[in-house]
C-alpha cells in the first residue's frame, strides 16, 4: 500500500459516515452585509499566520466565488491545512514521522468530534492514519470562545448581536442537534472594524487551540500504536453506516484516551515558552472540557461510553500543568469559569 490508498481509505470512510444522513449545513445569517463573512474569513486566516487577501485564497486553495454564504465552509477546509502545519511545530523527532502519515480531513460527522483509523474500511492495514474530524466542532468552538469573550468585555462593547448566555445556548444546540440555523448566531458585529478584528482574532486563536488539541490527541493514538482503539474507529464508522452490529458491545479504552491527551498536553507546552501562555492553554482546552460536562448534564447521560468523563480528562491536564497544585489566583480563576458556564447552563433545553 501507499499513502494514496491512505487518501483513498479517508474518502471511504467520508463516504460511509456521510450515509448516516446527519450532514452540517452551513450558512451565514442573510442580515449580514455581503462581504462580512468574507472578511471574518480573512481576518481569521490572518490571526492564524496565513495573511492571504481574498483574491490570494482563490487562487491557493481553487475556490472560485468567494461568497459570504460559502465562506465558513471554505474556512474549514483551508483551516485543516493551517492547522497540519501548526502541529508540525509542537511535535519533535519521530513523532514528525508519524504527522506525516496521517491524512486529516474534515466532515460532517455528527456522532462525535473526531477518529483515527489505521486499517481501511473493510480491515486492511495502512501505511499511515486517516484522521477525521468534525467539521461542527470548529464552529461550536467559536460560538463557545465568543461568549467567553463577551462575558469578558460586557459593558465594554456598546453593541452586539447575542449576549454570551445565547451564544452559548447555540453552542449547545449545533452541538447536539447539528442546527445550522445556530451556526451564526453568536455572529460579532459591533459596526468598529478595530474592535471586529480583535474579537475576531481572539476567537480563532482560542478556536483553534483546542481543534489543535484534539488533532494531536488523534496523532497521539496514531503514534502511540494504540491499535485496538484504531480499529475501534474503523467499526464505528460502519455501525454509523449501518455496516455493522458489532459496537454494540461498548468497551472503555480510558487508559488509552488519557495518554493520547498527555501526548496533546505535552506537544502544546512545547511551544508555551512561559507559564503563563501554558495556562492560557489549559484555560481554553479546560473551557472546551467543562462545556462537554454541562452537555453531559443537559441531556443526563455522558456523550461517549469509551472514553473518560470530561471532567476527569481536565482534572488529569491540570495535574500536569501543577503537579503540586493550582495558585489561588489560577484556582479563583477556574472557579469563576465553572460558574460561568453552569450560570449559561440554567435555561438551556437540549
Amino acid at each position: 500500500m501507499t499513502l494514496s490508498e491512505v487518501e483513498q481509505a479517508a474518502s471511504e470512510y467520508v463516504q460511509l459516515l456521510s450515509a448516516t444522513g446527519r450532514k452540517w449545513s452551513l450558512h451565514a445569517m442573510g442580515d449580514l452585509p455581503e462581504d462580512y463573512e468574507k472578511a471574518k474569513l480573512v481576518a481569521s486566516l490572518a490571526a492564524l499566520g496565513n495573511p492571504f487577501r481574498p483574491e490570494d485564497i482563490e487562487k491557493e486553495f481553487g475556490i472560485e466565488n468567494l461568497d459570504g454564504r460559502q465562506a465558513m465552509i471554505q474556512l474549514g477546509r483551508i483551516l485543516t491545512r493551517s492547522l497540519v502545519q501548526d502541529i508540525g511545530e509542537c511535535l519533535i523527532g519521530d513523532e514528525k514521522e508519524t504527522l506525516a502519515k496521517c491524512q486529516f480531513t474534515m466532515i460532517d460527522i455528527g456522532e462525535t468530534n473526531a477518529l483515527c483509523a489505521d486499517r481501511d474500511a473493510i480491515g486492511n492495514k495502512l501505511p499511515g492514519y486517516v484522521i477525521l474530524l468534525n467539521q461542527g466542532l470548529y464552529f461550536c468552538l467559536k460560538l463557545l470562545v465568543t461568549a467567553q469573550i463577551f462575558e469578558d468585555l460586557r459593558g465594554d462593547l456598546t453593541q452586539h448581536r447575542r449576549s454570551g448566555k445565547d451564544i452559548f445556548g447555540a453552542a449547545c444546540n449545533l452541538f447536539l442537534t447539528q442546527r445550522p440555523d445556530m451556526l451564526n448566531a453568536g455572529a460579532v458585529f459591533t459596526g468598529d472594524e478595530a474592535v471586529d478584528g480583535r474579537i475576531e482574532a481572539h476567537v480563532s486563536l482560542g478556536s483553534t487551540l483546542v481543534m489543535q488539541f484534539v488533532m494531536l490527541h488523534e496523532v497521539g493514538h496514531a503514534h502511540l500504536g494504540h491499535g485496538e482503539l484504531l480499529d475501534r474507529a474503523r467499526l464505528f464508522a460502519l455501525s454509523a453506516a449501518g455496516q455493522t452490529s458489532e459496537l454494540q458491545k461498548l468497551e472503555a479504552f480510558h487508559d488509552a484516551e488519557l495518554k493520547a491527551d498527555q501526548f496533546a498536553w505535552r506537544a502544546l507546552a512545547r511551544r508555551a515558552d512561559t507559564e503563563m501562555k501554558n495556562f492560557a492553554n489549559l484555560y481554553v482546552i479546560r473551557l472546551f472540557f467543562g462545556f462537554l460536562t454541562q452537555l453531559e448534564q443537559i441531556i443526563g447521560r455522558g456523550l461517549s461510553g469509551d472514553h473518560p468523563s470530561p471532567s476527569l480528562r481536565i482534572e488529569r491536564l491540570t495535574r500536569m500543568f501543577a503537579p503540586d497544585g493550582l495558585s489561588q489566583e489560577q484556582q479563583q480563576i477556574f472557579d469563576k469559569q465553572d460558574e460561568l458556564l453552569a450560570s449559561w447552563s440554567k435555561n438551556i433545553n437540549a
